[in-house]
């Protein structure tokens, strides 16, 4: 490979394989399957010098909907974030809401080197400092950041050299306590940070560019390595680590025979090409049911009345999600082994709905929960929101079933679930309209709806939606039950 692809003393081969279902193009949602079709990309790369340049960041966009692997979708997605990048910008970061909890960065995993709150000073790092009077943060796993090999290493050597790490996905709300920020990934293993950059407002950020939202700006400066009188930076400490490992590695690699390379490196092909077939082929039971819906539409309600068989006598608007699994209340009498339930309360309020983003991949069911006597002040809020999920391409390609059920149908001046329907899909065809006259540019994450020239109704959905009607108050959520136990098998 050498003699065809000439690499110098400073260069590196940088491989990158794509794999994809066989004759299903980039875009497909059918799920259907023939085979796979393997794509490998082979190139030189020279990785920076640390500490010769540093990256520039900038807050751009929410994170990834499936998080546990690298798909060939991101990259179409990653197109839509790049109207939010500032010029001189290198590398845009992810964050889970409008808090800017910063999870990784588009191609970086991102850290942060804190000053613990309560031991705030104005001093330098030196291994000795670090363990009392610093950390490294860096999100976590669960908060849906891309696992790899170089962050792990990384936490490992932290760890070694005695620099304590909370796996935590830094807050810029507490940037006066970051010191030194850095990226790493596979190819750059550690690149110190220049700057770092968010919007001052997150409303709408998806339908705007970067010069249309103001910018609050920190720069951070990177210290002289080592000298008797300048203490390593935290950075510094970990790229001196981690290029001691890379030369541990390249110097075991260099005694062993070619052959044994050679063979290593096709059995750890096979088995990653092997373990990719049996993810796509192995078939997944989710048993996550979410509850959607506006604020007061009695979703936290519902949720106790599923798990407690109560309604904790009226709930109010709910700030954080309600998350837990359980036996449904009403089968806990039952005999033999009944399947738990793993049910998400979703609060409605506009700002946390990116929370519904993070729960919809690993959902078997949705529940959107529509307030029947209060509808008319809150129906095109509804469409809306109900249009989205059911434009969300994770639900339509898991063809994830929707049940809308009609709540508080106990009082009188409620409305019927039949005249919901209607007014729901009358709502959303004007959406579907308007929504389809923008250009597909413009929308990262979204299935066109219905049937192209014809109205709009439910029944046109790739996936299966219902509609019911019950009262949590009053415990009538037999509907919810039941839509549970048919995706939920017990």
């Amino acid at each position: 490979m050498r003699t065809r692809l000439p690499v110098t003393k400073d260069e590196h081969l940088a491989l990158t394989a794509l794999v994809r279902g066989a004759g299903a193009g980039a875009d497909s949602i059918s799920g259907s399957w023939d085979g796979l079709d393997v794509f490998v990309h082979v190139g030189t790369y020279a990785p920076p010098v640390f500490g010769e340049s540093g990256a520039r960041l900038a807050v751009a966009g929410r994170g990834r909907d499936a998080a546990a692997a690298k798909y060939a979708s991101w990259a179409r997605i990653r197109k839509s974030l790049e109207k939010m990048r500032p010029p001189g910008v290198t590398e845009l970061l992810l964050t889970s809401d409008g808090d800017h909890h910063i999870l990784e960065g588009a191609v970086t995993n991102f850290f942060v080197v804190c000053q613990q709150e309560e031991n705030e000073r104005n001093g330098q790092f030196s291994n000795q400092t670090m363990a009392t009077k610093f950390e490294v943060q860096t999100g976590p796993l669960s908060d849906g950041v891309l696992p790899g090999i170089i962050r792990q290493i990384v936490i490992e050597v932290c760890h070694d050299i005695g620099i304590p790490v909370r796996e935590i996905s830094p807050s810029w709300s507490n940037n006066e306590f970051w010191k030194e920020p850095f990226v790493i990934s596979s190819l750059r293993l550690i690149q110190h940070v220049e700057s770092v950059q968010v919007p001052l407002f997150w409303e709408d950020i998806q339908s705007k560019t970067w010069s249309d939202v103001p910018w609050a700006v920190k720069k951070f400066q990177l210290h002289s390595l080592a000298s008797p009188e300048r203490p390593i930076p935290a950075a510094g400490l970990l790229q001196a680590a981690m290029d001691e490992w890379v030369h541990q590695a390249e110097s075991w690699i260099r005694q062993q025979p070619p052959e044994q390379i050679y063979i290593a490196a096709a059995v750890v092909a096979l088995t990653v090409l092997l373990l990719i077939v049996a993810s796509c082929l192995k078939s997944s039971k989710p048993n996550t049911i979410v509850l959607s819906g506006l604020s007061g539409s009695g979703k936290t309600t519902i949720f106790y009345q599923l798990r407690d068989g109560s309604s904790h006598q009226g709930t109010v608007t709910s700030m954080e999600e309600n998350n837990d699994t359980f036996v449904l209340h009403s089968e806990q009498e039952r005999k033999g082994k009944v399947k738990p339930v793993h049910v998400v309360d979703v609060p409605g309020h506009s700002r946390l709905k990116p929370k519904l983003d993070e729960v919809l991949p690993k959902a078997a069911g949705v529940v959107f929960v529509v307030d029947a006597q209060d509808f008319f002040s809150s129906m095109q809020a509804a469409a809306e929101y109900l249009y989205d999920i059911l434009t969300k391409a994770t639900v339509v390609k898991k063809k994830v079933p929707v049940l809308i059920f009609c709540n508080k149908t106990d009082k009188v001046t409620a409305h019927s679930k039949e005249f919901i329907k209607k007014q729901l899909e009358k709502e959303i065809n004007k959406l579907r309209e308007s929504r389809n006259a923008i250009s597909s540019a413009d929308i990262s994450d979204e299935v066109q709806l219905g049937v192209p020239g014809e109205a709009f109704n439910f029944s046109q959905c790739q996936n299966k939606v219902a509609v019911a009607e019950g009262a949590g108050m009053t415990g009538n959520v037999s509907a919810v039950e039941q839509f549970i136990r048919e995706h939920v098998k017990a």
